[in-house]
């Protein structure tokens, strides 16, 4: 008889304990669960100015050129040349730059040599 009383006694005690074990872990969950779908709501509301300049960009992303037809762009390649002084303007021979005499470039330097007068230097 003892040894039912004990049986009986354990075995409530450890439906109770795996009781307040399930409710603490449910409670958990459920306060997770909250959390979980506050921050995606934030998120949501963060993530909206990026969606809509994802979009603008989309808007103004031009087509890559592989995919465009040639004809197309050697018309507009030519156009552009004609306009900026390109490869039918005269200004460019054999695929050379060719600069103008006497006229210095970015380095104070020109065809014919250097425009400043060398110093030499002594240490």
């Amino acid at each position: 008889m003892i040894w039912v009383v004990l049986w009986t006694v354990l075995v409530l005690g450890a439906a109770a304990l795996l009781g307040v074990l399930g409710r603490d872990v449910y409670r958990k969950g459920r306060a997770l669960l909250a959390d979980v779908s506050e921050a995606s709501l934030r998120l949501g509301e963060a993530a909206e100015p990026l969606q809509d300049a994802t979009d603008d960009l989309e808007e103004l992303r031009e087509e890559l050129a592989v995919f465009a037809d040639p004809h197309e762009l050697r018309r507009a390649r030519a156009k552009a040349a004609k306009g900026k002084g390109g490869v039918n303007s005269g200004q460019r021979h054999h695929g050379r730059h060719r600069s103008e005499r006497g006229t210095p470039d970015r380095f104070g330097a020109t065809s014919q040599g250097s425009t400043r007068a060398h110093t030499e230097r002594t240490t």
